[in-house]
């Protein structure tokens, strides 16, 4: 990796409701490590329509491109921190006008992070697990590390925060880490993949572990939150790495949703060296047709969530956006286009 010290980017993925948030907030206590409080999320599409925005080393592009850019769920987040981006100052501080270049420049403004200023960079954003090979491809350097939590808490996770079926989350899970599994043999070494389970029981050996991969020295600090660092679930509003925060299957979940999630995860469940509640059954693929049944409920469970946290119209905005977000990402066939160095 070259005796240089390595500045990013570093990719924080995972699925939802995995401990994306906390690690994120442990990380950040490193001096050399800035990653922005909200995830960004625009990558992909920016990656899949970046010609779409004309040559921004012209500001008049550069400028509609801002225009634009600003209307995103991310930017809006932003200006209620109070660090909205003008178009001058983000356009001055871009190394290149490339994809690269823009959302670097803009990550490091909302970090008050300097190029020169020897700090680690990235994003935390959970759906990018689905384009780690169109993000390594734009950057070459990138880091990625992949946290992922036992299927059967995160289904129930996700059941308890937003209504979701734990069938769809089940496989939604098998599906991502066996896809972030491929594009990894692929990174030669710039892949990180460590369990929840293990970051909540021994955070210092996997956070020394993080600092390795990372090219950092491990600081007593990065065990310990400022604030909490999770909204809604078990661990929301604590302020400490809630160790108990795992497990809860056993408690909470009835015998038949177990089976089945173990039907669908079991065999990666044995690979990951989790351990098996019920007596291993063949392994069971949910139907396509199905996932997209499941995947409309949990649209319709989603939006109740945003409404009841947000009101309608804050609501309705939310959910259209991300409605729109993957109808673009599906209409450009980025995942289908996409090459690796």
């Amino acid at each position: 990796m070259g005796n240089a010290p390595w500045n990013g980017p570093l990719f924080i993925v995972g699925l939802p409701r995995s401990g994306t948030k906390l690690l994120r907030a442990l990380l950040n206590n490193h001096p050399r490590i800035h990653i922005p409080s909200t995830e960004t999320e625009f990558l992909p599409i920016w990656i899949a329509e970046w010609d779409r925005y004309g040559d921004l080393a012209d500001y008049a592009n550069f400028k509609s491109f801002h225009q634009r850019s600003v209307r995103l769920p991310y930017f809006n987040y932003q200006l209620g921190y109070g660090r909205p981006v003008d178009p001058r100052t983000w356009y001055a501080s871009c190394r290149d006008y490339s994809v690269a270049g823009v959302f670097e420049a803009l990550v490091r403004h909302d970090t008050g992070t300097l190029h020169n200023a020897g700090v680690i960079w990235g994003d935390k954003s959970p759906t990018y697990i689905r384009y780690m090979a169109p993000i390594a491809g734009t950057f070459p350097g990138a880091r990625v590390i992949h946290i992922v939590r036992d299927v059967r808490d995160y289904c129930l996770s996700v059941e308890n925060a937003w209504g979701k079926t734990k069938v769809r989350a089940a496989q939604r899970w098998v599906d991502s880490i066996l896809g972030a599994r491929q594009v990894a043999a692929r990174l030669r070494g710039r892949y990180m993949e460590l369990r929840y389970e293990d970051l909540l029981t021994d955070p210092e050996a996997e956070i020394t572990r993080i600092c390795r991969f990372l090219g950092v020295d491990f600081r007593a600090a990065m065990i310990r939150l400022d604030g909490p660092s999770e909204g809604v679930g078990d661990a929301r509003n604590q302020s400490r790495i809630v160790q108990e925060n795992s497990g809860k299957y056993l408690r909470k979940m009835r015998r038949r949703d177990l089976a089945a999630v173990e039907a669908i995860a079991g065999q990666l469940l044995r690979d990951m060296n989790y351990s098996l509640a019920l007596p291993a059954s063949e392994r069971k693929r949910v139907r396509p047709a199905l996932m997209r049944l499941y995947q409309l409920c949990d649209g319709v469970s989603f939006l109740r969530f945003m409404i009841r946290r947000r009101g309608i119209a804050p609501a309705l905005r939310h959910w259209l956006g991300g409605v729109a977000r993957i109808a673009r990402l599906r209409g450009a066939r980025l995942l289908e286009k996409t090459t690796m160095p």
